[in-house]
Parts: structure tokens; C-alpha cells; sequence
């Protein structure tokens, strides 16, 4: 019961979150469905029918306190469930290594399962537009899957990868000159985001790539998701409420599919070279440990000083 009523918290929290960023119709920014699955991954015993009752429950008080009747507060929340529902069914099939991202093509094994249950969340959704408001399905069916997609690829990966004590106990040891002199990727994606939002137009959703593909390179991946998260979401946020001008009519379906579609490969490029850059890391501690261990290992390294390079990269293949 008591995890159920956490999820039942954390969800009606992080759905007051994104219906604060609502503007006509959509809102910006969606975290609660990617928050749900995350903590039902995380936690296996949650997945269980109090915690999706007190999920559907959160849903629905949070659209109550905004005003919404009980038949339209309901009707979003079932779509919600059954989104999040049938990304965790799905991502629930992976390895564990793959939700950790830590096989070379989890990044694109989690996509996998995420398209089927963003597709299975807008149908829901073309329902309730056309029910409820009488509007297009089509056109439902065309922006609710990449809205659904984002958020997830915001939200997900640092769900799924971050130790919140770890970063925390980092925190607190980084007074080293080693460490500030780490922050140079840091302040980089800082510029570039701030850059965004005075040179703003539609070539301003690549500024901060190079820092997040900096960040890829230099931090772990937990810092890395969460760079990601915090670009991610920062950037819808400032789309949906008009900070960054992009120069087009974002009342257009096509406009509003195509940005939300760059926003999600601005997060799902640096997390998928940073993925990859963990496995390399993982596999060449393996390889330092059997050297360690093994005496032969440093005679065949002797005979062959390529043969340790072309082992990481031989396994990275097989992953």
C-alpha cells in the first residue's frame, strides 16, 4: 500500500508539472508517464494493481485541481495508463543491462519498445479528442505519438540510470581542482543553451549538441542522462511558452511534430555515444581485471600490444 500511494504522489506531482506548461490544447512538457514507468523499472514490486489504481488516481487529481470535469480528468488518465502501462510491458522484456544502458544498441532497443506504446497512447488520445472536444483524429494520431516519444527520451534514460545518492556523494567531493576543471563541458552546454535563446529561430534546437556530445565524451553516463534530462526539458519548456522563437506557426500539426522530433534526437544522440562510451569503459575494466588475474594475458598483450584494443571492440559488436 505504501508504495502505491508513492506512486500515486509521484505521479500527481509530475502531472501538476506538465499541466503548469499547458498552452492551448497540448501542454509542453509530459513527465508523469516517463516518471511512472521509470520507478515501476526500477522498482519490480510496484508493478502490481494498487500502484496502477493509485497512478490512474494521480492522473486524475492532478487534472481535478486544474479544473477539468471528472468524465475528461478520467478519460486522460486512462490514456495515460495505457501508455505507460504498455511501454513498462515492454521495456520489462529487456535486459537489465540494456535498461541500464549499458549494451552498445540499448538506446535503440528502449526506442523500440517506447514507439509501440506512444502509438498505443494516441489512439487512446485520438479518442478523447475527437469525444471530447470534437476535433481531428488524424491529427491527434500525428502529434500525441511524438509528444508521447520526447518526453520519454527526456525523462527515461535518467530514470533509469541515476543513483541520486551517487551524484549526491559526488557532489559533496568535488572541491578538487580536478574536479572544477571538469566543469569546462558543464559551462559549455550553459553558453550554447543561452545562445538558443538569443539567437533564437529554427536552427536554434542544435545549439546545445555539442555540449551534450562534450558531456558524452568527458562525464559518466548518470551525468550524462541528466544533462540530457535538464537540456531536454529546459527546451520544450521554452518552446511551448514562446521563450525561443523558432519563426514558424507552431499552431500547425506538421510544425509541432517536427519540432518535438528534433528535440528528442537532440537527447537520444549524446545518451547513445555515451552509452556506447560506458560499455568500452565496462569491457576495458574487465579486461584490466582478467589481465590482473591472469598471467598469460600480459604475455598474449607482449606478443600482440593490439590484441587488448581489438577484444573491447570484438565484444562491443556482440552487444
Amino acid at each position: 500500500m505504501r508504495g502505491a500511494l508513492g506512486i500515486s504522489a509521484a505521479v500527481f506531482v509530475a502531472s501538476l508539472v506538465g499541466l503548469s506548461s499547458r498552452h492551448a490544447f497540448s501542454v509542453s512538457f509530459w513527465p508523469a508517464n516517463a516518471i511512472l514507468v521509470g520507478l515501476l523499472l526500477r522498482d519490480r514490486s510496484l508493478h502490481n494493481a494498487p500502484a496502477w489504481l493509485g497512478a490512474l488516481l494521480g492522473y486524475m487529481a492532478a487534472d481535478l485541481v486544474f479544473g477539468r470535469t471528472l468524465s475528461l480528468a478520467a478519460f486522460f488518465a486512462a490514456t495515460n495508463v495505457v501508455g505507460a502501462f504498455t511501454a513498462t510491458i515492454l521495456l520489462r522484456r529487456l535486459d537489465s543491462r540494456d535498461l541500464a544502458l549499458r549494451r552498445v544498441h540499448s538506446v535503440i532497443r528502449i526506442l523500440a519498445c517506447l514507439i509501440p506504446a506512444c502509438f498505443a497512447a494516441a489512439i487512446c488520445g485520438a479518442l478523447l479528442v475527437r469525444v471530447q472536444f470534437h476535433g481531428s483524429m488524424s491529427q491527434a494520431l500525428m502529434t500525441w505519438p511524438a509528444s508521447e516519444l520526447v518526453n520519454y527520451l527526456i525523462m527515461l534514460p535518467a530514470m533509469l540510470t541515476v543513483g541520486w545518492k551517487d551524484i549526491a556523494r559526488r557532489i559533496s567531493q568535488s572541491n578538487s581542482i580536478n574536479s572544477i576543471g571538469k566543469l569546462g563541458p558543464a559551462v559549455f552546454l550553459i553558453i550554447s543553451c543561452a545562445a538558443a535563446t538569443i539567437f533564437d529561430g529554427p536552427g536554434s534546437i542544435i545549439f546545445p549538441l555539442p555540449g551534450l556530445l562534450l558531456c558524452a565524451l568527458v562525464y559518466s553516463l548518470p551525468v550524462t542522462a541528466l544533462s540530457s534530462m535538464l537540456v531536454g526539458t529546459a527546451f520544450l519548456m521554452m518552446l511551448g511558452l514562446g521563450v525561443i522563437d523558432m519563426g514558424q506557426n507552431m499552431a500547425i500539426p506538421y510544425m509541432v511534430v517536427s519540432v518535438r522530433i528534433a528535440v528528442a534526437f537532440l537527447v537520444m544522440v549524446p545518451l547513445t555515444i555515451s552509452s556506447a562510451m560506458a560499455v568500452r569503459d565496462d569491457l576495458l575494466g574487465e579486461l584490466r581485471k582478467a589481465a590482473d588475474h591472469d598471467g598469460l594475458i600480459p604475455t598474449c598483450i607482449d606478443h600482440d600490444p593490439r590484441a587488448h584494443l581489438r577484444r573491447p571492440i570484438v565484444m562491443m559488436r556482440q552487444g
